[in-house]
């Protein structure tokens, strides 16, 4: 018996190197299967109809472009049968041309599968009812998907689910949307018992209609649902460190500096029979070859740092079973990239509590306090930055008194132009806000002073509103209204629009103990859906734990224990200090600190919680991770945490992407203490090691991993015209310093799609080539078959073509634009130019030849007063001749304006026409009969009637002959007699031919007259 076993996640479609996404709305794709549900979206194959270009391959990462299935166990098989149709408009044969019809061997994610399709019955089940079922019934469309075996976790078809109409009941019910069945027919395996020609197709109008269609069927509604047979189970991998036996993460950056790395390679195999085999690579280099492992047994192995030849060097093992199924795992060794740094060579203070800031272009801004012994006394405050992503760093400005000294405690937060910082004097001692710019190096405004004359300050911190409107800042001091316990007060500062600072609020007593055994330390403040939230340290009596307060729109609000009549997150019997927080990109709140515990009652650890609700309620038990002090944590703008702390006089880190359920690490950084890791609250800071300052004996050093933006180089001239067929070619090249980021160039025409153009790996050397020639055609422009925009270009109008590069990393190059213009489809050209040809006597001849300028095919036709007189396929440059035929000419009218037009039609419907105009002259008309009338003798008479219009002034000869076979005939005027309607009597009576004949010829000229002469015809008689 079949079981279910839940929805899996595995594979993506791709056709070539392009993901298809999975269809979100999977029906038919060309009209709507019912009114109101819309146009599906499945991936159309008569875009490219080739098969082997369709292919199913491993797992995108984005969650939208994987395509989904039902995982059934059916008796020794393990079924993944696709919960949609992925594919419409291929064929049976289509399908079967690469085996995907009865199964071939794929391998997705290392994991080998047979690809075939379901079994849907090969006849109808009861007479030739289509919703009656499949027969056999042992089919797999009707016991999975009809549900006709009762299998748990399958849903069961409603009433509505098998009746023979469409609507939104079937497409929103819960089978439907477990199986994705409406409006689309799914392909099976069987040929129709009744027609070796047919093949079957389930679905559409019903959950269990069955039907057929040729083999050779391309259709709309018609697609490929496909179903995976599970092989063969992939090894599987762990990687630790033995150094430190910390477990690996795939695509871990591990920093080695220039010291060798040992790996220790655990595998094994579900399938007991498999034997098991290894392979390491070190930046594509075999370094060991396939080596026999066996299960569960671990396995050593050093890179070497001599084979070190990269910043940052990518290695991969490889485990692989007799079966063929393989497992890679992907990590890098990072030797140089990375490298801590001086950003000062004196034994400057840090401020755990003003980690470095960003600014918009890309500069770093730290912080650091020289407390006067290595100044002759003096106290400062001293800014440095970086224009090279922490490769170097220089002096920006500082801030000191001769008398008093600054605290080694201060934050600072960046509006992305100016840096400002909160620092305090102990004279007095004095709360300052002081703005830097640093593209300027200038100290901006005098030092604001926000709280004074408090007896002791313990430390600070500032947060920035997300639009950059106000500074929130907090502190934990005494003063004399509460001089026995160390307290919070808080303020706001408005910024201008300019940068400036307005005049700040009234300090306001967030905590208001007066006791010596109680103490709030340690403020942090942060912007939680753009509102303030102070976290803060205590310790009262014996208790220890962390409190605060969060803005709920116009009121502050305590962060209550539960079952605690005084605020906290957390509370134990043992010290708890140092507290470091970030919100990441989710908005959840992340804490970090150092602290005992009843099994650790003097070690410190580092602990971590976190609150997804603003602050309101915070895990029960916070989490015990790593031994350590001094911990800052921050978030990356994918969610992932990271942990800098301190331990047994080394930096190290900790990092994870489930919120400290499991983590890698620790990565040993350098000896060092009091770690300040950047924070970017807008999340625009790339990075894969967060950058970080902290304190060394001898200077203040930096360490990080920034990402660097590509680079975009566009050959592509600008300004070009595209005429019909011209080609746009987009060519350069793109160059990304950081080594193996995955960079993707990409291009976008006016406000179309988004296409991608090119990819590849940088090696942080080597420019990346692109070349893509886009064709002008059809007032569109083509990739291909692809239409790139999707509408029409405007004619004469500026277009403009943005390419950029990005990278895995989040890193994007400035956009390049190229701007063009389009020249719709042109007519043929034809020779010559449009004329009066005057008054002519004989008909006209023109020459001319035709010519299209996109090299399309064209049709020419020739006509006289728009009436066609020849047309035929035109042949570019061939000389042509209109003429006029002699019998058409005749008929032209004399003494009126006629026209001779020549139009040439493109295969597209463009026509131009070139036109000669003209007036027929005539001053004489003569005719004569072609073949003359025989008779048997002599005619002796004739009569001859003229039907004309004969005006005063013109002249007529009309003559006749009785002989007009002989060479010579006689002529005899009959003017008179043919002018007045009279018969006339022949004087000849000789011949010389063999027979007698009768003819008769006219000639008229227009003399002196000065109206038309009109001849409509003639008559008469001989005898």
């Amino acid at each position: 018996m079949a079981t279910y076993e839940g929805l899996v996640k595995l594979g993506t479609l791709r056709n070539g190197a392009t993901i298809k996404p999975r269809p979100t709305l999977p029906w038919r794709i060309t009209s709507e299967p019912y009114a109101g549900a819309g146009v599906g979206n499945i991936a159309n194959f008569n875009t490219d109809p080739v098969i082997t270009n369709w292919n199913i391959g491993d797992t995108d990462a984005n969650d939208a472009n994987k395509l989904q299935w039902h995982k059934i166990k059916d008796g020794a098989k393990t079924l993944l049968i696709c919960d949609r149709v992925i594919l419409v408009n291929v064929s049976w044969d289509d399908l079967h041309s690469d085996n995907r019809v009865f199964g071939k061997t794929i391998t997705i994610d290392g994991q080998q599968y047979k690809l075939r399709l379901m079994t849907g019955g090969s006849n109808y089940r009861s007479g030739t009812d289509a919703y009656s079922g499949g027969a056999p019934t042992a089919n797999e469309w009707d016991r999975f998907v009809t549900r006709e075996e009762a299998i748990t976790g399958l849903p069961s078809p409603a009433s509505s689910d098998l009746d023979t109409t469409l609507n939104n009941t079937d497409k929103n019910s819960a089978h439907n949307q477990f199986w994705n069945w409406m409006g689309v027919y799914s392909w099976a395996q069987e040929t129709y018992a009744g027609n070796s020609a047919d093949r079957v197709q389930r679905g559409y109008n019903s959950a269990r209609s069955w039907g057929l269609n040729g083999a050779t069927a391309r259709y709309s509604n018609l697609g490929w649902r496909p179903v995976l047979e599970v092989l063969n189970s992939v090894p599987s991998v762990t990687l630790t460190s033995p150094a430190d036996n910390q477990t690996l993460s795939e695509g871990q950056a591990i920093y080695t500096g220039n010291n060798d790395f040992t790996i220790r390679l655990t595998a094994d195999d579900a399938d007991p029979s498999d034997t098991l085999e290894y392979q390491i690579k070190l930046n594509g280099v075999i370094k060991r070859d396939w080596t026999p492992i066996a299960r569960n047994t671990p396995v050593d192995y050093t890179f070497l740092k001599a084979d070190y030849t990269k910043d940052r060097n990518s290695f991969t093992v490889t485990v692989r079973d007799s079966q063929g199924g393989q497992t890679v795992f992907n990590g890098y060794l990072d030797k140089v990239q990375g490298l801590p740094v001086n950003v000062v060579s004196s034994a400057y203070l840090v401020s755990r509590m003003s980690p470095p800031v960003r600014l918009n272009n890309g500069w770093l801004v730290g912080c650091v306090i020289d407390n006067g012994v290595s100044s002759g006394g003096v106290s400062y405050s001293l800014l440095y930055v970086s224009r090279d992503n922490g490769k170097t760093w220089t002096y920006g400005a500082g801030r000191g008194w001769t008398t008093g000294s600054f605290s080694s405690l201060n934050s600072m937060v960046t509006n992305g132009k100016f840096v400002y910082l909160l620092f305090c004097r102990t004279t007095g001692p004095t709360i300052y806000l002081q703005k830097y710019d640093p593209e300027t190096n200038a100290i901006l405004e005098t030092e604001m002073i926000l709280d004074s004359d408090q007896t002791a300050i313990n430390s600070v911190s500032i947060a920035i509103t997300p639009d950059s409107t106000k500074l929130w800042w907090a502190a934990s001091s005494k003063n004399s209204t509460y001089p026995n316990s160390f307290n919070i007060r808080k303020g706001e500062i408005p910024i201008n629009a300019d940068g400036t600072l307005g005049e700040p609020s009234a300090v306001k007593q967030a905590t208001n103990l007066n006791v010596t055994t109680a103490h709030f330390y340690n403020p942090i403040v942060l912007m939680v859906n753009r509102n303030p939230l102070i976290i803060w340290e205590y310790s009262q009596s014996g208790a220890y734990g962390f409190g605060g307060q969060y803005y709920a729109g116009s009121s502050w609000k305590t962060i209550n224990f539960t079952g605690y009549d005084y605020p906290g997150i957390y509370k134990t019997s043992f010290p708890q200090t140092n507290p470091s927080a970030t919100v990441s990109v989710d908005g959840v709140i992340h804490l970090a600190w150092q602290g005992a515990d009843g099994n650790d009652t003097v070690t410190q650890w580092i602990r971590y919680t976190r609150s997804a609700d603003g602050g309101v309620s915070w895990l029960t038990t916070p989490k015990k991770l790593v031994k350590g002090q001094n911990a800052v944590i921050t978030s990356d703008k994918n969610g992932k945490l990271f942990i800098t702390y301190e331990d047994g006089g080394y930096i190290k880190r900790i990092e994870s992407t489930d919120e400290f359920t499991t983590w890698s690490g620790p990565v040993i950084v350098e000896q060092g203490s009091k770690p300040a890791s950047l924070y970017d609250p807008t999340f625009q800071t790339p990075f894969t090691v967060p950058p970080t300052i902290y304190q060394t004996s001898s200077a203040v050093r930096y360490y990080g991993i920034l990402n660097q933006q590509p680079t975009v180089t566009l050959t592509t001239a600008d300004g070009q015209v595209l005429t019909e067929g011209a080609t746009l070619q987009v060519e350069g090249s793109t160059i990304d310093y950081d080594v193996d980021n995955n960079v993707l160039v990409k291009y976008r025409i006016n406000s179309g799609p988004t296409r991608n153009l090119a990819s590849g790996v940088s090696d942080g050397v080597t420019p990346i080539s692109f070349a893509r020639g886009l064709t002008y055609r059809n007032k569109r422009i083509w990739d291909g078959v692809t239409d790139v925009i999707g509408v029409d270009l405007v004619e004469d109008a500026e277009h403009i073509l943005r390419v950029w590069a990005e990278d895995d990393q989040g890193g994007k190059s400035a956009e390049v634009i190229r701007k063009f213009r389009v020249v719709w489809n042109r007519p043929p050209e034809i020779s010559g130019v449009n004329g009066d040809l005057g008054i002519l006597e004989m008909a006209p001849v023109v020459t001319y030849s035709v010519s299209d300028p996109e090299g399309n095919d064209f049709t020419v036709v020739e006509k006289i007063n728009g009436v066609e007189l020849r047309s035929y396929p035109g042949e570019p440059g061939r000389e042509e001749r209109f003429e006029i035929p002699l019998d058409t000419w005749l008929r032209l009218e004399p003494g009126v304006l006629h026209t001779m037009a020549i139009e040439a039609t493109d295969s597209e419907g463009s026509k131009s026409i070139r036109t000669y105009t003209f007036t027929r002259f005539e001053d004489a008309i003569s005719f004569e009969i072609e073949v003359p009338w025989p008779t048997d003798a002599a005619a002796k008479r004739i009569l001859l009637t003229l039907d004309m219009s004969f005006p005063p002034g013109a002249v007529l000869l009309a003559e006749a002959t009785n002989n007009a076979f002989d060479e010579s005939p006689v002529w005899e005027d009959i003017s008179f007699n043919a002018r007045y309607g009279r018969g006339y009597v022949f004087h000849n009576d000789q011949k010389t031919a063999d027979k007698w004949g009768v003819s008769v010829r006219v000639h008229i000229e227009k003399g002196t007259a000065t109206e038309p002469i009109e001849i409509k015809g003639f008559g008469g008689a001989f005898d």
